[in-house]
């Protein structure tokens, strides 16, 4: 008699070949698994651990596992990517996208968009470039300056196959978009004001309310803490000093930087021009980058899947080049990650 994973695996395969389940669906949760099969969580895990390796299924940690069993019409297709920073946590993202597209068997050419963000015509040259190698697809993070990527734009109404990550922008023809739950994100920090009955806040972004995960952030944590008074710095310039000049005059309490980077930067200002954090003044960021553990205070912060968001952006173009039906919008979960900067003794 055959082990109860293998009769698990056997259940999935016939799903699988017999296109019940087709390449980008959803398959049975370890839970789901386990109690039609009246076993232990763990022989589930054991039976789609062993799919994966065989190349049927593709699993996405905290979003759950997807039919990956039709290798050969994509076989070797090149799928273009232009994103930022590869060198910090959104490297994971990077990760996710080439992991996820190579169970497919297909080619990822990298571009990294950093060095050009000033310059929308940088971006359009490098898709360019991208599109001489014989890119199929693309993935990219789109900015406000991608708004006048002409080349972008018209592949777009082309219907070449794009997939957007982290961010929708303003302005742009409809396209599927993988981001995290920013909204969620800025309840959890809201939420968290409250235990410390915070009233007067400051919300700082170096981008505008056209970026969809600005937007967001905002509205979350302004809707869950109604009765609090709220300042705004809006396409902040780095000037750090309007920062500390807004926090003296509007009497302060907490600073939400609408980014990590924002955030460690507003510490060492802050605490320079001799406010305390968090007796003064409590900060919150957005990301959970390495560094934020590393200054001090250590921050408080909202916790991004940025593997999963590039998985799952992976998939979505996936399921563009098998005309399965799709999603046009996926929202990865997030976490609040709670250290000193807030005022909580971690």
């Amino acid at each position: 008699m055959k082990p109860a994973y293998s009769l698990i695996m056997d259940y999935v395969k016939n799903k699988i070949l017999s296109k019940e389940l087709k390449p980008g669906d959803k398959v049975p949760s370890e839970n789901e698994l386990a109690k039609i099969f009246n076993v232990s969580r763990l022989t589930a895990r054991k039976a789609l651990e062993n799919l994966e390796y065989e190349s049927m299924v593709t699993r996405i940690q905290g979003l759950g596992t997807f039919v990956a069993s039709a290798q050969e019409p994509l076989k070797g297709r090149r799928i273009g990517v232009l994103i930022t920073n590869y060198q910090d946590t959104r490297a994971s993202m990077l990760f996710g996208i080439v992991r996820t597209l190579q169970k497919f068997s297909m080619d990822v050419i990298p571009f990294n968009l950093d060095a050009f963000l000033a310059n929308p015509f940088h971006e359009e040259k490098m898709l360019r470039e991208l599109l001489k190698l014989g890119i199929k697809g693309l993935i990219i993070e789109p900015r406000i300056t991608s708004l006048s990527d002409t080349l972008l734009l018209n592949l777009i109404k082309e219907n070449f196959p794009v997939v957007f990550v982290d961010r929708m922008i303003e302005g742009f023809p409809q396209v599927p978009v993988v981001f995290s739950d920013n909204r969620n994100g800025g309840q959890l920090i809201g939420k968290h004001m409250k235990k410390h009955h915070v009233k007067n806040v400051l919300f700082v972004t170096e981008e505008s309310f056209d970026v969809s995960s600005v937007k967001e952030r905002f509205e979350g944590v302004r809707d869950e803490i109604t009765e609090t008074t709220w300042k705004m710095i809006g396409d902040f310039d780095k000037d750090f000093e309007v920062v500390t000049e807004m926090v003296k005059k509007e009497d302060i309490q907490a600073v939400f930087f609408c980014n990590d980077y924002l955030a460690i930067r507003g510490i060492t200002y802050l605490r320079e021009y001799g406010k305390g954090i968090p007796e003064d003044i409590a900060v919150y960021g957005f990301d959970n980058l390495r560094a934020s553990i590393y200054v001090h205070p250590r921050l408080t912060t909202v916790h991004q899947d940025f593997q999963a968001m590039g998985e799952l952006a992976a998939l979505q173009l996936v399921k563009i080049f098998l005309g399965e039906s799709f999603k046009f919008e996926e929202r990865i979960p997030v976490s609040l990650v709670v250290r000193e900067s807030c005022g909580c003794n971690k």
